[in-house]
C-alpha cells in the first residue's frame, strides 16, 4: 500500500510492528484517525475480523489517563464522525433542493453502536436491519442509541410493488 500523498509505503495489515510502532508515535503526540468504532467487522468465514474500534480501545488504554484526545473517530457513531459524515450527508441533500426537518431523515444500519449512534446523536430517526451484525434483543445494551424502527434487512424497507425481479 503506498501513501497518496507522500509515495511512502504503508501498511496493509495490522501487525504487531505496525501497533508497535503506532503506539511509539501516539505516545510522543500523534493523532490517530479511525472511520469507526465497529468492535469487528464480518467476514465470510464466520470469524469476525478485528475493526477499527479494537484498535481504537486498545490505543486508548496506551494513552490513559491522558492523550485520549489524540484518537479521532471521523465516521459514522464518533463525534466528530456526525460532523464528517452525517451533517455532510445532510448538506449534500440541501444542495439537491431538500429544505425538509431533520426528523424526516432516517439513517439504516445493522449496527447499535455506529450507525443507529451516527442517527442517535445526528437527530435523524434510526432503523436496525438485522441482516447484519447486531439483532434488535441487543437494544438494552445500547441505551445511548434507540432503533425507531427494526426490519429484517434493507430489501424488506422496499414496498413489494416497488421491487425489482431480477429473475
Amino acid at each position: 500500500m503506498t501513501d497518496p500523498r507522500t509515495g511512502e509505503a504503508g501498511f496493509a495489515d495490522w501487525s504487531y510492528d505496525v501497533i508497535k510502532k503506532t503506539s511509539f508515535l501516539l505516545s510522543h503526540g500523534a493523532h490517530l484517525i479511525a472511520t469507526a468504532e465497529d468492535a469487528f467487522n464480518p467476514s465470510t468465514d464466520n470469524m469476525p475480523l478485528p475493526g477499527p474500534g479494537m484498535f481504537c480501545a486498545m490505543f486508548r488504554a496506551l494513552l490513559h489517563p491522558s492523550g485520549g484526545d489524540r484518537i479521532h473517530v471521523c465516521g459514522k457513531g464518533g463525534g466528530q464522525g456526525n460532523q464528517y459524515m452525517v451533517e455532510h450527508a445532510l448538506g449534500m441533500l440541501r444542495q439537491q433542493g431538500w429544505g425538509g426537518d431533520r426528523s424526516r431523515v432516517l439513517i439504516v444500519g445493522d449496527r447499535f453502536d455506529t450507525d443507529v449512534r451516527a442517527g442517535s446523536l445526528a437527530g435523524v430517526r434510526t432503523c436496525l436491519v438485522e441482516s447484519g451484525c447486531h439483532q434488535h434483543a441487543l437494544q438494552p445494551h445500547f441505551a445511548d442509541a434507540p432503533a425507531e424502527f427494526v426490519a429484517a434487512s434493507v430489501a424488506s424497507l422496499i414496498p413489494p410493488h416497488r421491487r425489482h425481479d431480477p429473475s
